[in-house]
């Protein structure tokens, strides 16, 4: 993150944001403090040299990412074009990190967890509630579950870029020390636009992945506590988005913790109160209307529920039988 300058960063929590001096890079501050944050950094432009380079790079999109633009596919072709190999739906790989959840939380049955894929809460636990890490769950985001299956069970050994929603994933990708880049869907848009991009005149190209649908967790369900819910309904989960809200959530959360006080079994949280879907890495335009993401809890029909119970269960027999859990686990 780039400031106006050092003075102009306040150093306590800001009203607006529920941020404080000690910056996560969530980018949650620009819309209420225009006058003080000028602009994020994302790897775009680095991406974009080196694509036309020659270097080798496979493109990870977030899900929000087929929604963001009037067609993907073409934003893909262009790409395609530029020199990217391979396209690989983040979605799908979704799956594995609620398989690794769900065997976890059985394994664990008065365990109490906090969900790790948001970014920018698991770097404020890490580096300022460290009396919470041992809470975390010990999964991989959804990114890494995919770059792990990709490079360990595919063989990919190209770069990864992945086309995100948050500012935040650049730390992230770090994590498993790959040579990657965190392009926003936000930066994206804007260079497209910036250099009169006419992507009608590109073949459209879909994802590379196989014929798997849009995931049979997060794809159905919408949401981590609803994937596992419907598995475990006997389990207590909390969902919460929004800075305002989940890092004071988690200052009482530690309180309760120390005094050996009841915890749900699964906290699902996220810096954005929209959750991924409304990331700090898209506009302002996209996030105009989003529902606060502890407010978008639905139930399947009994119908639906069923068959999605069941299609999970034989999804997850298979990954029993084909993956490794500790591959998705720090």
């Amino acid at each position: 993150m780039r400031y106006a300058n050092d003075s102009s960063v306040p150093s306590r929590t800001d009203r607006e944001t529920g941020c404080t001096a000690a910056c996560v890079d969530c980018r949650a501050c620009l819309p209420q403090r225009p006058a003080v944050a000028i602009d994020y950094e994302d790897d775009t432009e680095r991406f974009m040299q080196d694509v036309r380079s020659g270097i080798p790079i496979a493109l990870l999109a977030a899900p929000v990412a087929v929604s963001s633009f009037a067609d993907y596919r073409q934003v893909f072709g262009y790409l395609y074009n530029l020199g990217v190999r391979s396209f690989h739906n983040v979605l799908l790989r979704a799956d594995i990190t609620i398989w690794a959840y769900l065997e976890l939380l059985r394994c664990n049955d008065h365990a109490a967890f906090l969900s790790s894929p948001c970014a920018a809460v698991t770097e404020y636990i890490r580096r300022h509630r460290p009396g919470l890490q041992p809470y975390l769950m010990p999964v991989y985001s959804p990114l890494l579950c995919t770059v792990i299956y990709l490079r360990k069970y595919c063989s990919l050994t190209d770069r990864i870029a992945f086309l995100s929603p948050c500012v935040a994933k650049c730390k992230e990708i770090k994590t498993l020390d790959i040579q990657g880049y965190n392009i926003t869907i936000n930066k994206l848009q804007q260079y497209l636009a910036r250099h009169q991009i006419d992507l009608s005149s590109y073949k459209p190209v879909d994802f590379n992945d196989r014929p798997e649908g849009t995931g049979l967790t997060l794809g159905v369900y919408g949401g981590i506590s609803e994937s596992i819910a419907a598995h475990l309904p006997d389990r207590q989960f909390v969902k919460i988005g929004g800075p305002g809200k989940v890092y004071r959530w988690l200052d009482e959360y530690e309180q309760i913790a120390r005094a050996d006080g009841p915890l749900p079994h699964l906290a699902e949280l996220y810096n954005c109160h929209a959750g991924c879907e409304g990331g700090t890495g898209i506009s302002i335009m996209q996030k105009k209307g989003l529902a606060p993401v502890d407010a978008k809890w639905s139930e399947l029909g009994p119908a639906a529920a069923k068959n999605s119970r069941l299609a999970t269960a034989n999804l997850f027999k298979s990954f029993n039988q084909t993956l490794h859990l500790t591959d998705f686990m720090p």
